[in-house]
């Protein structure tokens, strides 16, 4: 995929699109990007009504595995670490800020026993990123 998904980002600068785990109606709602640094992040999508708004959490190879097979949900992969979170309103540019964990609505996080469903097309993936 690799095309760019969110620009200036702090700290980090661009992020491009490298793999959609789940999409609603062509739009990603759970996806993950990459860095210039082949950092891997994983991207929520958490509200398409009121705004555009995503969070956004580095996840590291071996707990991105582990949310891919289902050994972890995917809240496990946001807990206990600085969330980015992008907001756009409709025509404007996204605004970034970060937070603690803690900090963020329970509303805007996944559910606690949420695992990924629907996977079997992420096998190559999986494959490529072990």
């Amino acid at each position: 995929m690799n095309k760019i998904y969110f620009e200036k980002v702090p700290v980090i600068d661009s992020l491009q699109l490298e793999k959609i785990l789940f999409s609603y109606e062509n739009i990603p709602i759970l996806f993950i990007c990459v860095d210039k640094n082949n950092i891997r992040y994983l991207c929520l999508c958490d509200d398409l009504i009121d705004e555009e708004s995503w969070i956004i959490v580095p996840i590291p190879t071996d707990t991105l595995l582990d949310v891919l097979n289902n050994k972890i949900t995917v809240l496990s992969a946001f807990k206990d670490r600085k969330i980015i979170i992008a907001n756009r309103g409709f025509d404007e540019d996204v605004k970034y800020s970060i937070e603690e964990y803690n900090k963020i609505d329970p509303d805007e996080l996944p559910l606690s026993d949420q695992y990924l469903e629907m996977k079997e097309y992420l096998s190559d993936y999986i494959d490529e990123i072990s």
